[in-house]
């Protein structure tokens, strides 16, 4: 399902989803590292996020944590090291900013995040690991990295055919999260609960 761009529609599809049954949700999708040696096309999965949003604080006080689940997490960390088998590109797993305002941050901000040693920033995945939790859900995140605030490092500016590196990271993030949920199905202890 794709939720569009924030945190507001990230949690609709988190509620709406657990409401008909869903138990398990893995973001797929796109973010810009900030930390300089990561390069557009590699891949980060996400343990936690730094919740600068709006739709969290409706849910939770502001120093409630929004963190991935384990298992699911180490099934994406597994699944990714066999992509990276036949695919080249480096795995980067760790904590991103997540953030309301997609033109609104400042260099100001990108450095203190930077300084922080978060990888990268989006804009779902606090919503999405904090209601699941609340739920008691499953949560997780995967995405190719389509830029870098720090290094300057983009692709949009080649034209149509210049995208490859974020292409081929789409691919690859896509590829991990379906492996992911073959091995978290396999694996007996994604039943334990939190």
């Amino acid at each position: 399902m794709s939720t569009g761009i924030g945190c507001p529609s990230a949690s609709i599809a988190v509620e709406e989803l657990a409401n008909a049954g869903a138990t398990h949700f893995i973001r797929v999708g796109s973010t810009a590292a900030i930390q300089p040696h990561i390069k557009t096309g590699d891949i980060i999965i996400n343990t936690a996020a730094l919740r600068n949003d709006g739709t969290t604080r409706a849910y939770v006080p502001d120093n409630y944590p929004a963190v991935a689940d384990h298992f699911l997490t180490r099934a994406l960390i597994e699944a990714a090291i066999a992509q990276r088998e036949n695919q080249d590109f480096s795995l980067y797993v760790g904590v991103n900013a997540c953030d309301d305002a997609f033109y609104a941050e400042t260099s100001e901000w990108i450095e203190k995040l930077t300084r922080y040693n978060l990888l990268n920033i989006e804009m779902e995945s606090s919503a999405i690991f904090t209601v699941a939790h609340l739920r008691k859900l499953k949560a997780a995140m995967v995405c190719g990295v389509s830029g870098n605030l720090v290094a300057a490092d983009y692709d949009y500016d080649q034209g149509e055919h210049g995208n490859t590196r974020l292409v081929n990271a789409w691919e690859n993030a896509i590829q991990i999260a379906l492996e992911a949920i073959v091995r978290n199905h396999s694996d007996s202890t994604a039943n334990l609960v939190g």
